[in-house]
């Protein structure tokens, strides 16, 4: 493999980390929760074809320290072969690598011309109600972690750019605040849908190959 030379380097790795900051922008932008829209608390990655991250934004160190395991956690977990327009969502500590539950993640695989996988991009978000015993999803006292709220395995979002209905209703039926959920969980989506975007005219400026790290 070829290596790159400092100057494509460095532009592909800026173009990677503004693309992070942009993904940031397009949730903060997007959500309906003050802890989101004016707090920021939320983070963006992107990942490369093999689900190693590449690039973050200048979020929550806590949600970006967990953005690895969680690539690791949900793409080795799901059994089904990414397709465009899917995406993953998860908030298990154990089983999504999550820092919490009440941090929710979103992970999209980003395709060139519907076949060529050349990344992922990721967004988590805080949302200020998980369910449980009580509002807010905090409470010491619990006797064990399934009444601190929904614990959330790796599952499909969105399928084919659409809400899958039945998750959603999963997950609503749950928490307190259903309106405001599901614009957290929409604005994850519209950073998602940002760094698919960005991506995509990352690879077109040099080549898919070189963006996902399979080629020069």
């Amino acid at each position: 493999m070829t290596m790159l030379d400092q100057v494509h380097y460095q532009v592909i790795h800026g173009g990677l980390r503004a693309l992070a900051e942009e993904m940031k922008i397009a949730v903060m932008r997007t959500a309906y929760s003050p802890i989101v829209a004016s707090g920021g608390d939320m983070s963006a990655g992107i990942a490369d074809h093999a689900g190693r991250v590449v690039a973050q934004g200048q979020n929550i160190p806590a949600q970006l320290g967990a953005l690895p395991s969680s690539f690791d956690a949900m793409l080795g977990s799901s059994d089904r072969d990414p397709r465009p327009g899917d995406v993953l969502i998860g908030n298990d500590p154990y089983l999504c690598g999550s820092n919490h539950i009440n941090d929710v993640a979103l992970i999209m695989p980003v395709f060139v011309d519907d076949d060529d996988l050349i990344g992922f991009v990721c967004t988590r978000t805080h949302w200020m109600d998980i369910g449980g015993a009580t509002p807010g999803s905090f409470n010491a006292r619990v006797p064990d972690m399934y009444a601190e709220g929904l614990r959330i395995p790796t599952l499909l979002a969105y399928s084919n750019y659409e809400p899958v209905r039945d998750v959603w209703e999963l997950i609503f039926a749950n928490v307190r605040g259903r309106t405001e959920r599901e614009w957290d969980l929409r604005a994850g989506f519209a950073g998602c849908a940002m760094g698919e975007r960005g991506l995509k005219r990352l690879a077109a400026r040099t080549t898919s190959s070189t963006v996902s790290g399979n080629g020069p």
